[in-house]
């Protein structure tokens, strides 16, 4: 199979996202819809795979105004990855790392940093990429530890995670409702700034903006009393991955295990979408080198395992 790479340009960008859209291994991430709503943070230099005049092959790439001057995988999302329908296997595979790398040197770049799609995102198994990384002399550069259950086969919780149920008290509302974005964004912010003193990756804008691209894909479930919204966790939807994108509570919160009734709730939610795997995140600091034992503890306690998400760096 020959196959050859061309730069994407923004006219390419209907057709990206109807390739994303067709059963790949792609999220929505992936689609030029949702990278355009921070593209002045990068400087894009994707590319577009294709035997012939067929486009088999999708290969989001940026560079980070804020970070470096490195290519990566891509810097607007937590993964990116090589993504393809099933015809880039094996030595095509292979091919196209090759052929991408020599575009990105031309250009004047010494290294790739790669994020794979984590297999648990995936609708095929698609880790043709990761040995092609091997064969291209890639080394494992950083590796975060998530916390996920897979739904079809959950381990056994523990029993004080679900000893006290919330949802049965009348003066407690459990609800899933966007609206609410304002009041839980607010404890979020206190969340973390109490805890890492750090704030949300995305700005209030930013997720009512996503929300607004991808109504079926983002979801805000929150637990409040009559005056203030005292839990809640946003929702990343995809085809597999039912994925905890943000969660946080406050003290009154903490004192009636909301968490745990919001986590349970999004279970169930899941199951009901015959989604496979609930994904918490990484619970790393330190640009992985450091694991908060404590936050990864509490999100295993819900019958969780680990996935790695790797980071690769090529040199060109």
């Amino acid at each position: 199979m020959v196959l050859r790479v061309v730069p994407y340009k923004s006219s390419d960008s209907a057709l990206w996202d109807e390739f994303c859209a067709s059963n790949t291994n792609a999220t929505f991430l992936h689609t030029r819809r949702y990278l355009s709503y921070h593209q002045d943070k990068f400087i894009d230099h994707s590319l577009l795979i294709y035997t012939e005049k067929k486009l088999i092959g999708l290969f989001p790439i940026g560079i980070s105004k804020a970070i470096n001057s490195v290519p990566m995988s891509h810097p607007g999302i937590s993964y990116g990855g090589l993504i393809h329908s099933g015809k880039l296997l094996g030595e095509s595979m292979t091919e196209a790392f090759n052929l991408s790398m020599d575009y990105i040197k031309n250009l004047g770049f010494q290294k790739l940093i790669y994020r794979p799609i984590p297999h648990i995102y995936s609708r095929f198994p698609a880790q043709d990429d990761i040995y092609s990384l091997h064969k291209k002399g890639a080394k494992l550069t950083r590796c975060d530890l998530s916390s996920t259950i897979n739904l079809t086969n959950r381990r056994k919780i523990e029993a004080k995670r679900i000893k006290k149920q919330l949802g049965s008290n009348s003066k407690y509302s459990l609800v899933s409702d966007f609206s609410k974005i304002h009041s839980f964004w607010l404890l979020l912010e206190a969340n973390l700034n109490e805890k890492y003193k750090t704030l949300p990756t995305h700005t209030l804008n930013e997720i009512i903006h996503l929300k607004e691209l991808f109504p079926e894909n983002i979801e805000l479930i929150t637990i409040s009393n009559s005056t203030e919204c005292i839990a809640g966790l946003v929702i990343y939807w995809t085809e597999q991955v039912c994925h905890i994108q943000y969660i946080a509570s406050n003290h009154l919160g903490r004192e009636e295990n909301a968490v745990d009734v919001l986590v349970e709730k999004a279970i169930s939610f899941a199951i009901e979408r015959g989604i496979t795997f609930l994904d918490f995140g990484h619970s790393n600091e330190n640009y992985g080198e450091i694991l908060n034992s404590g936050l990864y503890g509490f999100k295993s306690k819900f019958g969780g395992g680990g996935v790695a998400l790797l980071e690769f760096t090529i040199n060109l």
